[in-house]
């Protein structure tokens, strides 16, 4: 049994059954699509409790991930005094960084000079 339906695009669904149910979940009756997203009005309260209680709280009180919630109030602009800005975690990782940075360019200019050494000694040009 094939699905007899038009995919969103208008071209013919290819869906076929297997053990008696159609496996196509945007025509078969059986198969319950499970809603994405959360509604506004949730989205709206989630913020509201935000900029009141920091995104740890609002998680714990509403179930949602405070990743999400973070990610709400980014796209909307909106800010927390709960949450400053991360520069702490800069101010931190900043100078390890630049020492990395250092300690990288150093190791390539001593690979580089090995390497014109070891060249020179090939033409017999050592100093």
């Amino acid at each position: 049994m094939r699905c007899a339906s038009l995919r969103r695009d208008g071209q013919p669904c290819y869906a076929t059954a297997t053990w008696g149910r159609l496996y196509c979940p945007a025509h078969d009756p059986a198969v319950r699509r499970r809603p994405t997203g959360f509604p506004q009005s949730t989205r709206e309260r989630a913020l509201e409790l935000y900029q009141q209680v920091g995104p740890a709280e609002v998680a714990r009180q509403l179930g949602i991930k405070s990743g999400t919630i973070r990610s709400w109030a980014s796209r909307a602009g909106v800010s927390s005094p709960h949450v400053p800005y991360d520069w702490g975690r800069d101010v931190t990782t900043w100078p390890a960084t630049v020492a990395a940075q250092k300690f990288a360019a150093m190791r390539r200019s001593k690979r580089r000079l090995a390497e014109v050494d070891r060249r020179l000694a090939a033409l017999g040009l050592r100093f």
